[in-house]
């Protein structure tokens, strides 16, 4: 009787050690997927229209237009064309965008501020601050802006 148990044991002990030394089986890895890398804007065209960030109440809307001027407001009909918060003019060089807001402008007046643009994707633009003494402008973050029209 005492042979069979070591035999059992011995038995038992080496399908264990079998099942452990068991290579799992391998998982399928899923294909990396490639983010497009951002581009910076290198023309005028790139910024030209009406740009959304955020939305409801708290939407800003950031038009740019052909002659080099630029408007923000809160409000895309009512405010954008007769009360704006910004205005003034832009140029953009090299993938830096120059915001000069007038002197009227009730935010910001007087005061330039460089912003490099990147364009993620097709419909959307970024602006990363590089220098602006307007803290109210340098303090708010310009990622995600949406095209909503290029009229």
């Amino acid at each position: 009787m005492k042979k069979s148990i070591t035999t059992f044991m011995a038995l038992g002990l080496l399908l264990m050690s079998g099942c452990a030394t068991l290579a799992p089986s391998p998982t399928a890895t899923a294909e990396p997927t490639e983010t497009p890398m951002p581009v910076l804007a290198t023309s005028i065209n790139d910024v030209i229209g009406i740009w959304q960030l955020g939305s409801g109440n708290f939407a800003l809307f950031f038009q740019f237009d052909e002659d080099g001027t630029y408007r923000v407001a809160q409000r895309i009909v009512t405010n954008l064309q007769d009360n704006p918060t910004q205005m003034g003019q832009f140029t953009l060089n090299e993938g830096l965008l120059t915001l000069v807001t007038s002197e009227e402008s009730p935010l910001c007046a007087g005061q330039s501020g460089i912003y490099e643009v990147r364009l993620p994707e097709q419909g959307r633009i970024d602006f990363f601050l590089q220098e602006d003494p307007c803290t109210l402008r340098a303090e708010t973050s310009y990622s995600g802006l949406e095209l909503v029209s290029r009229d």
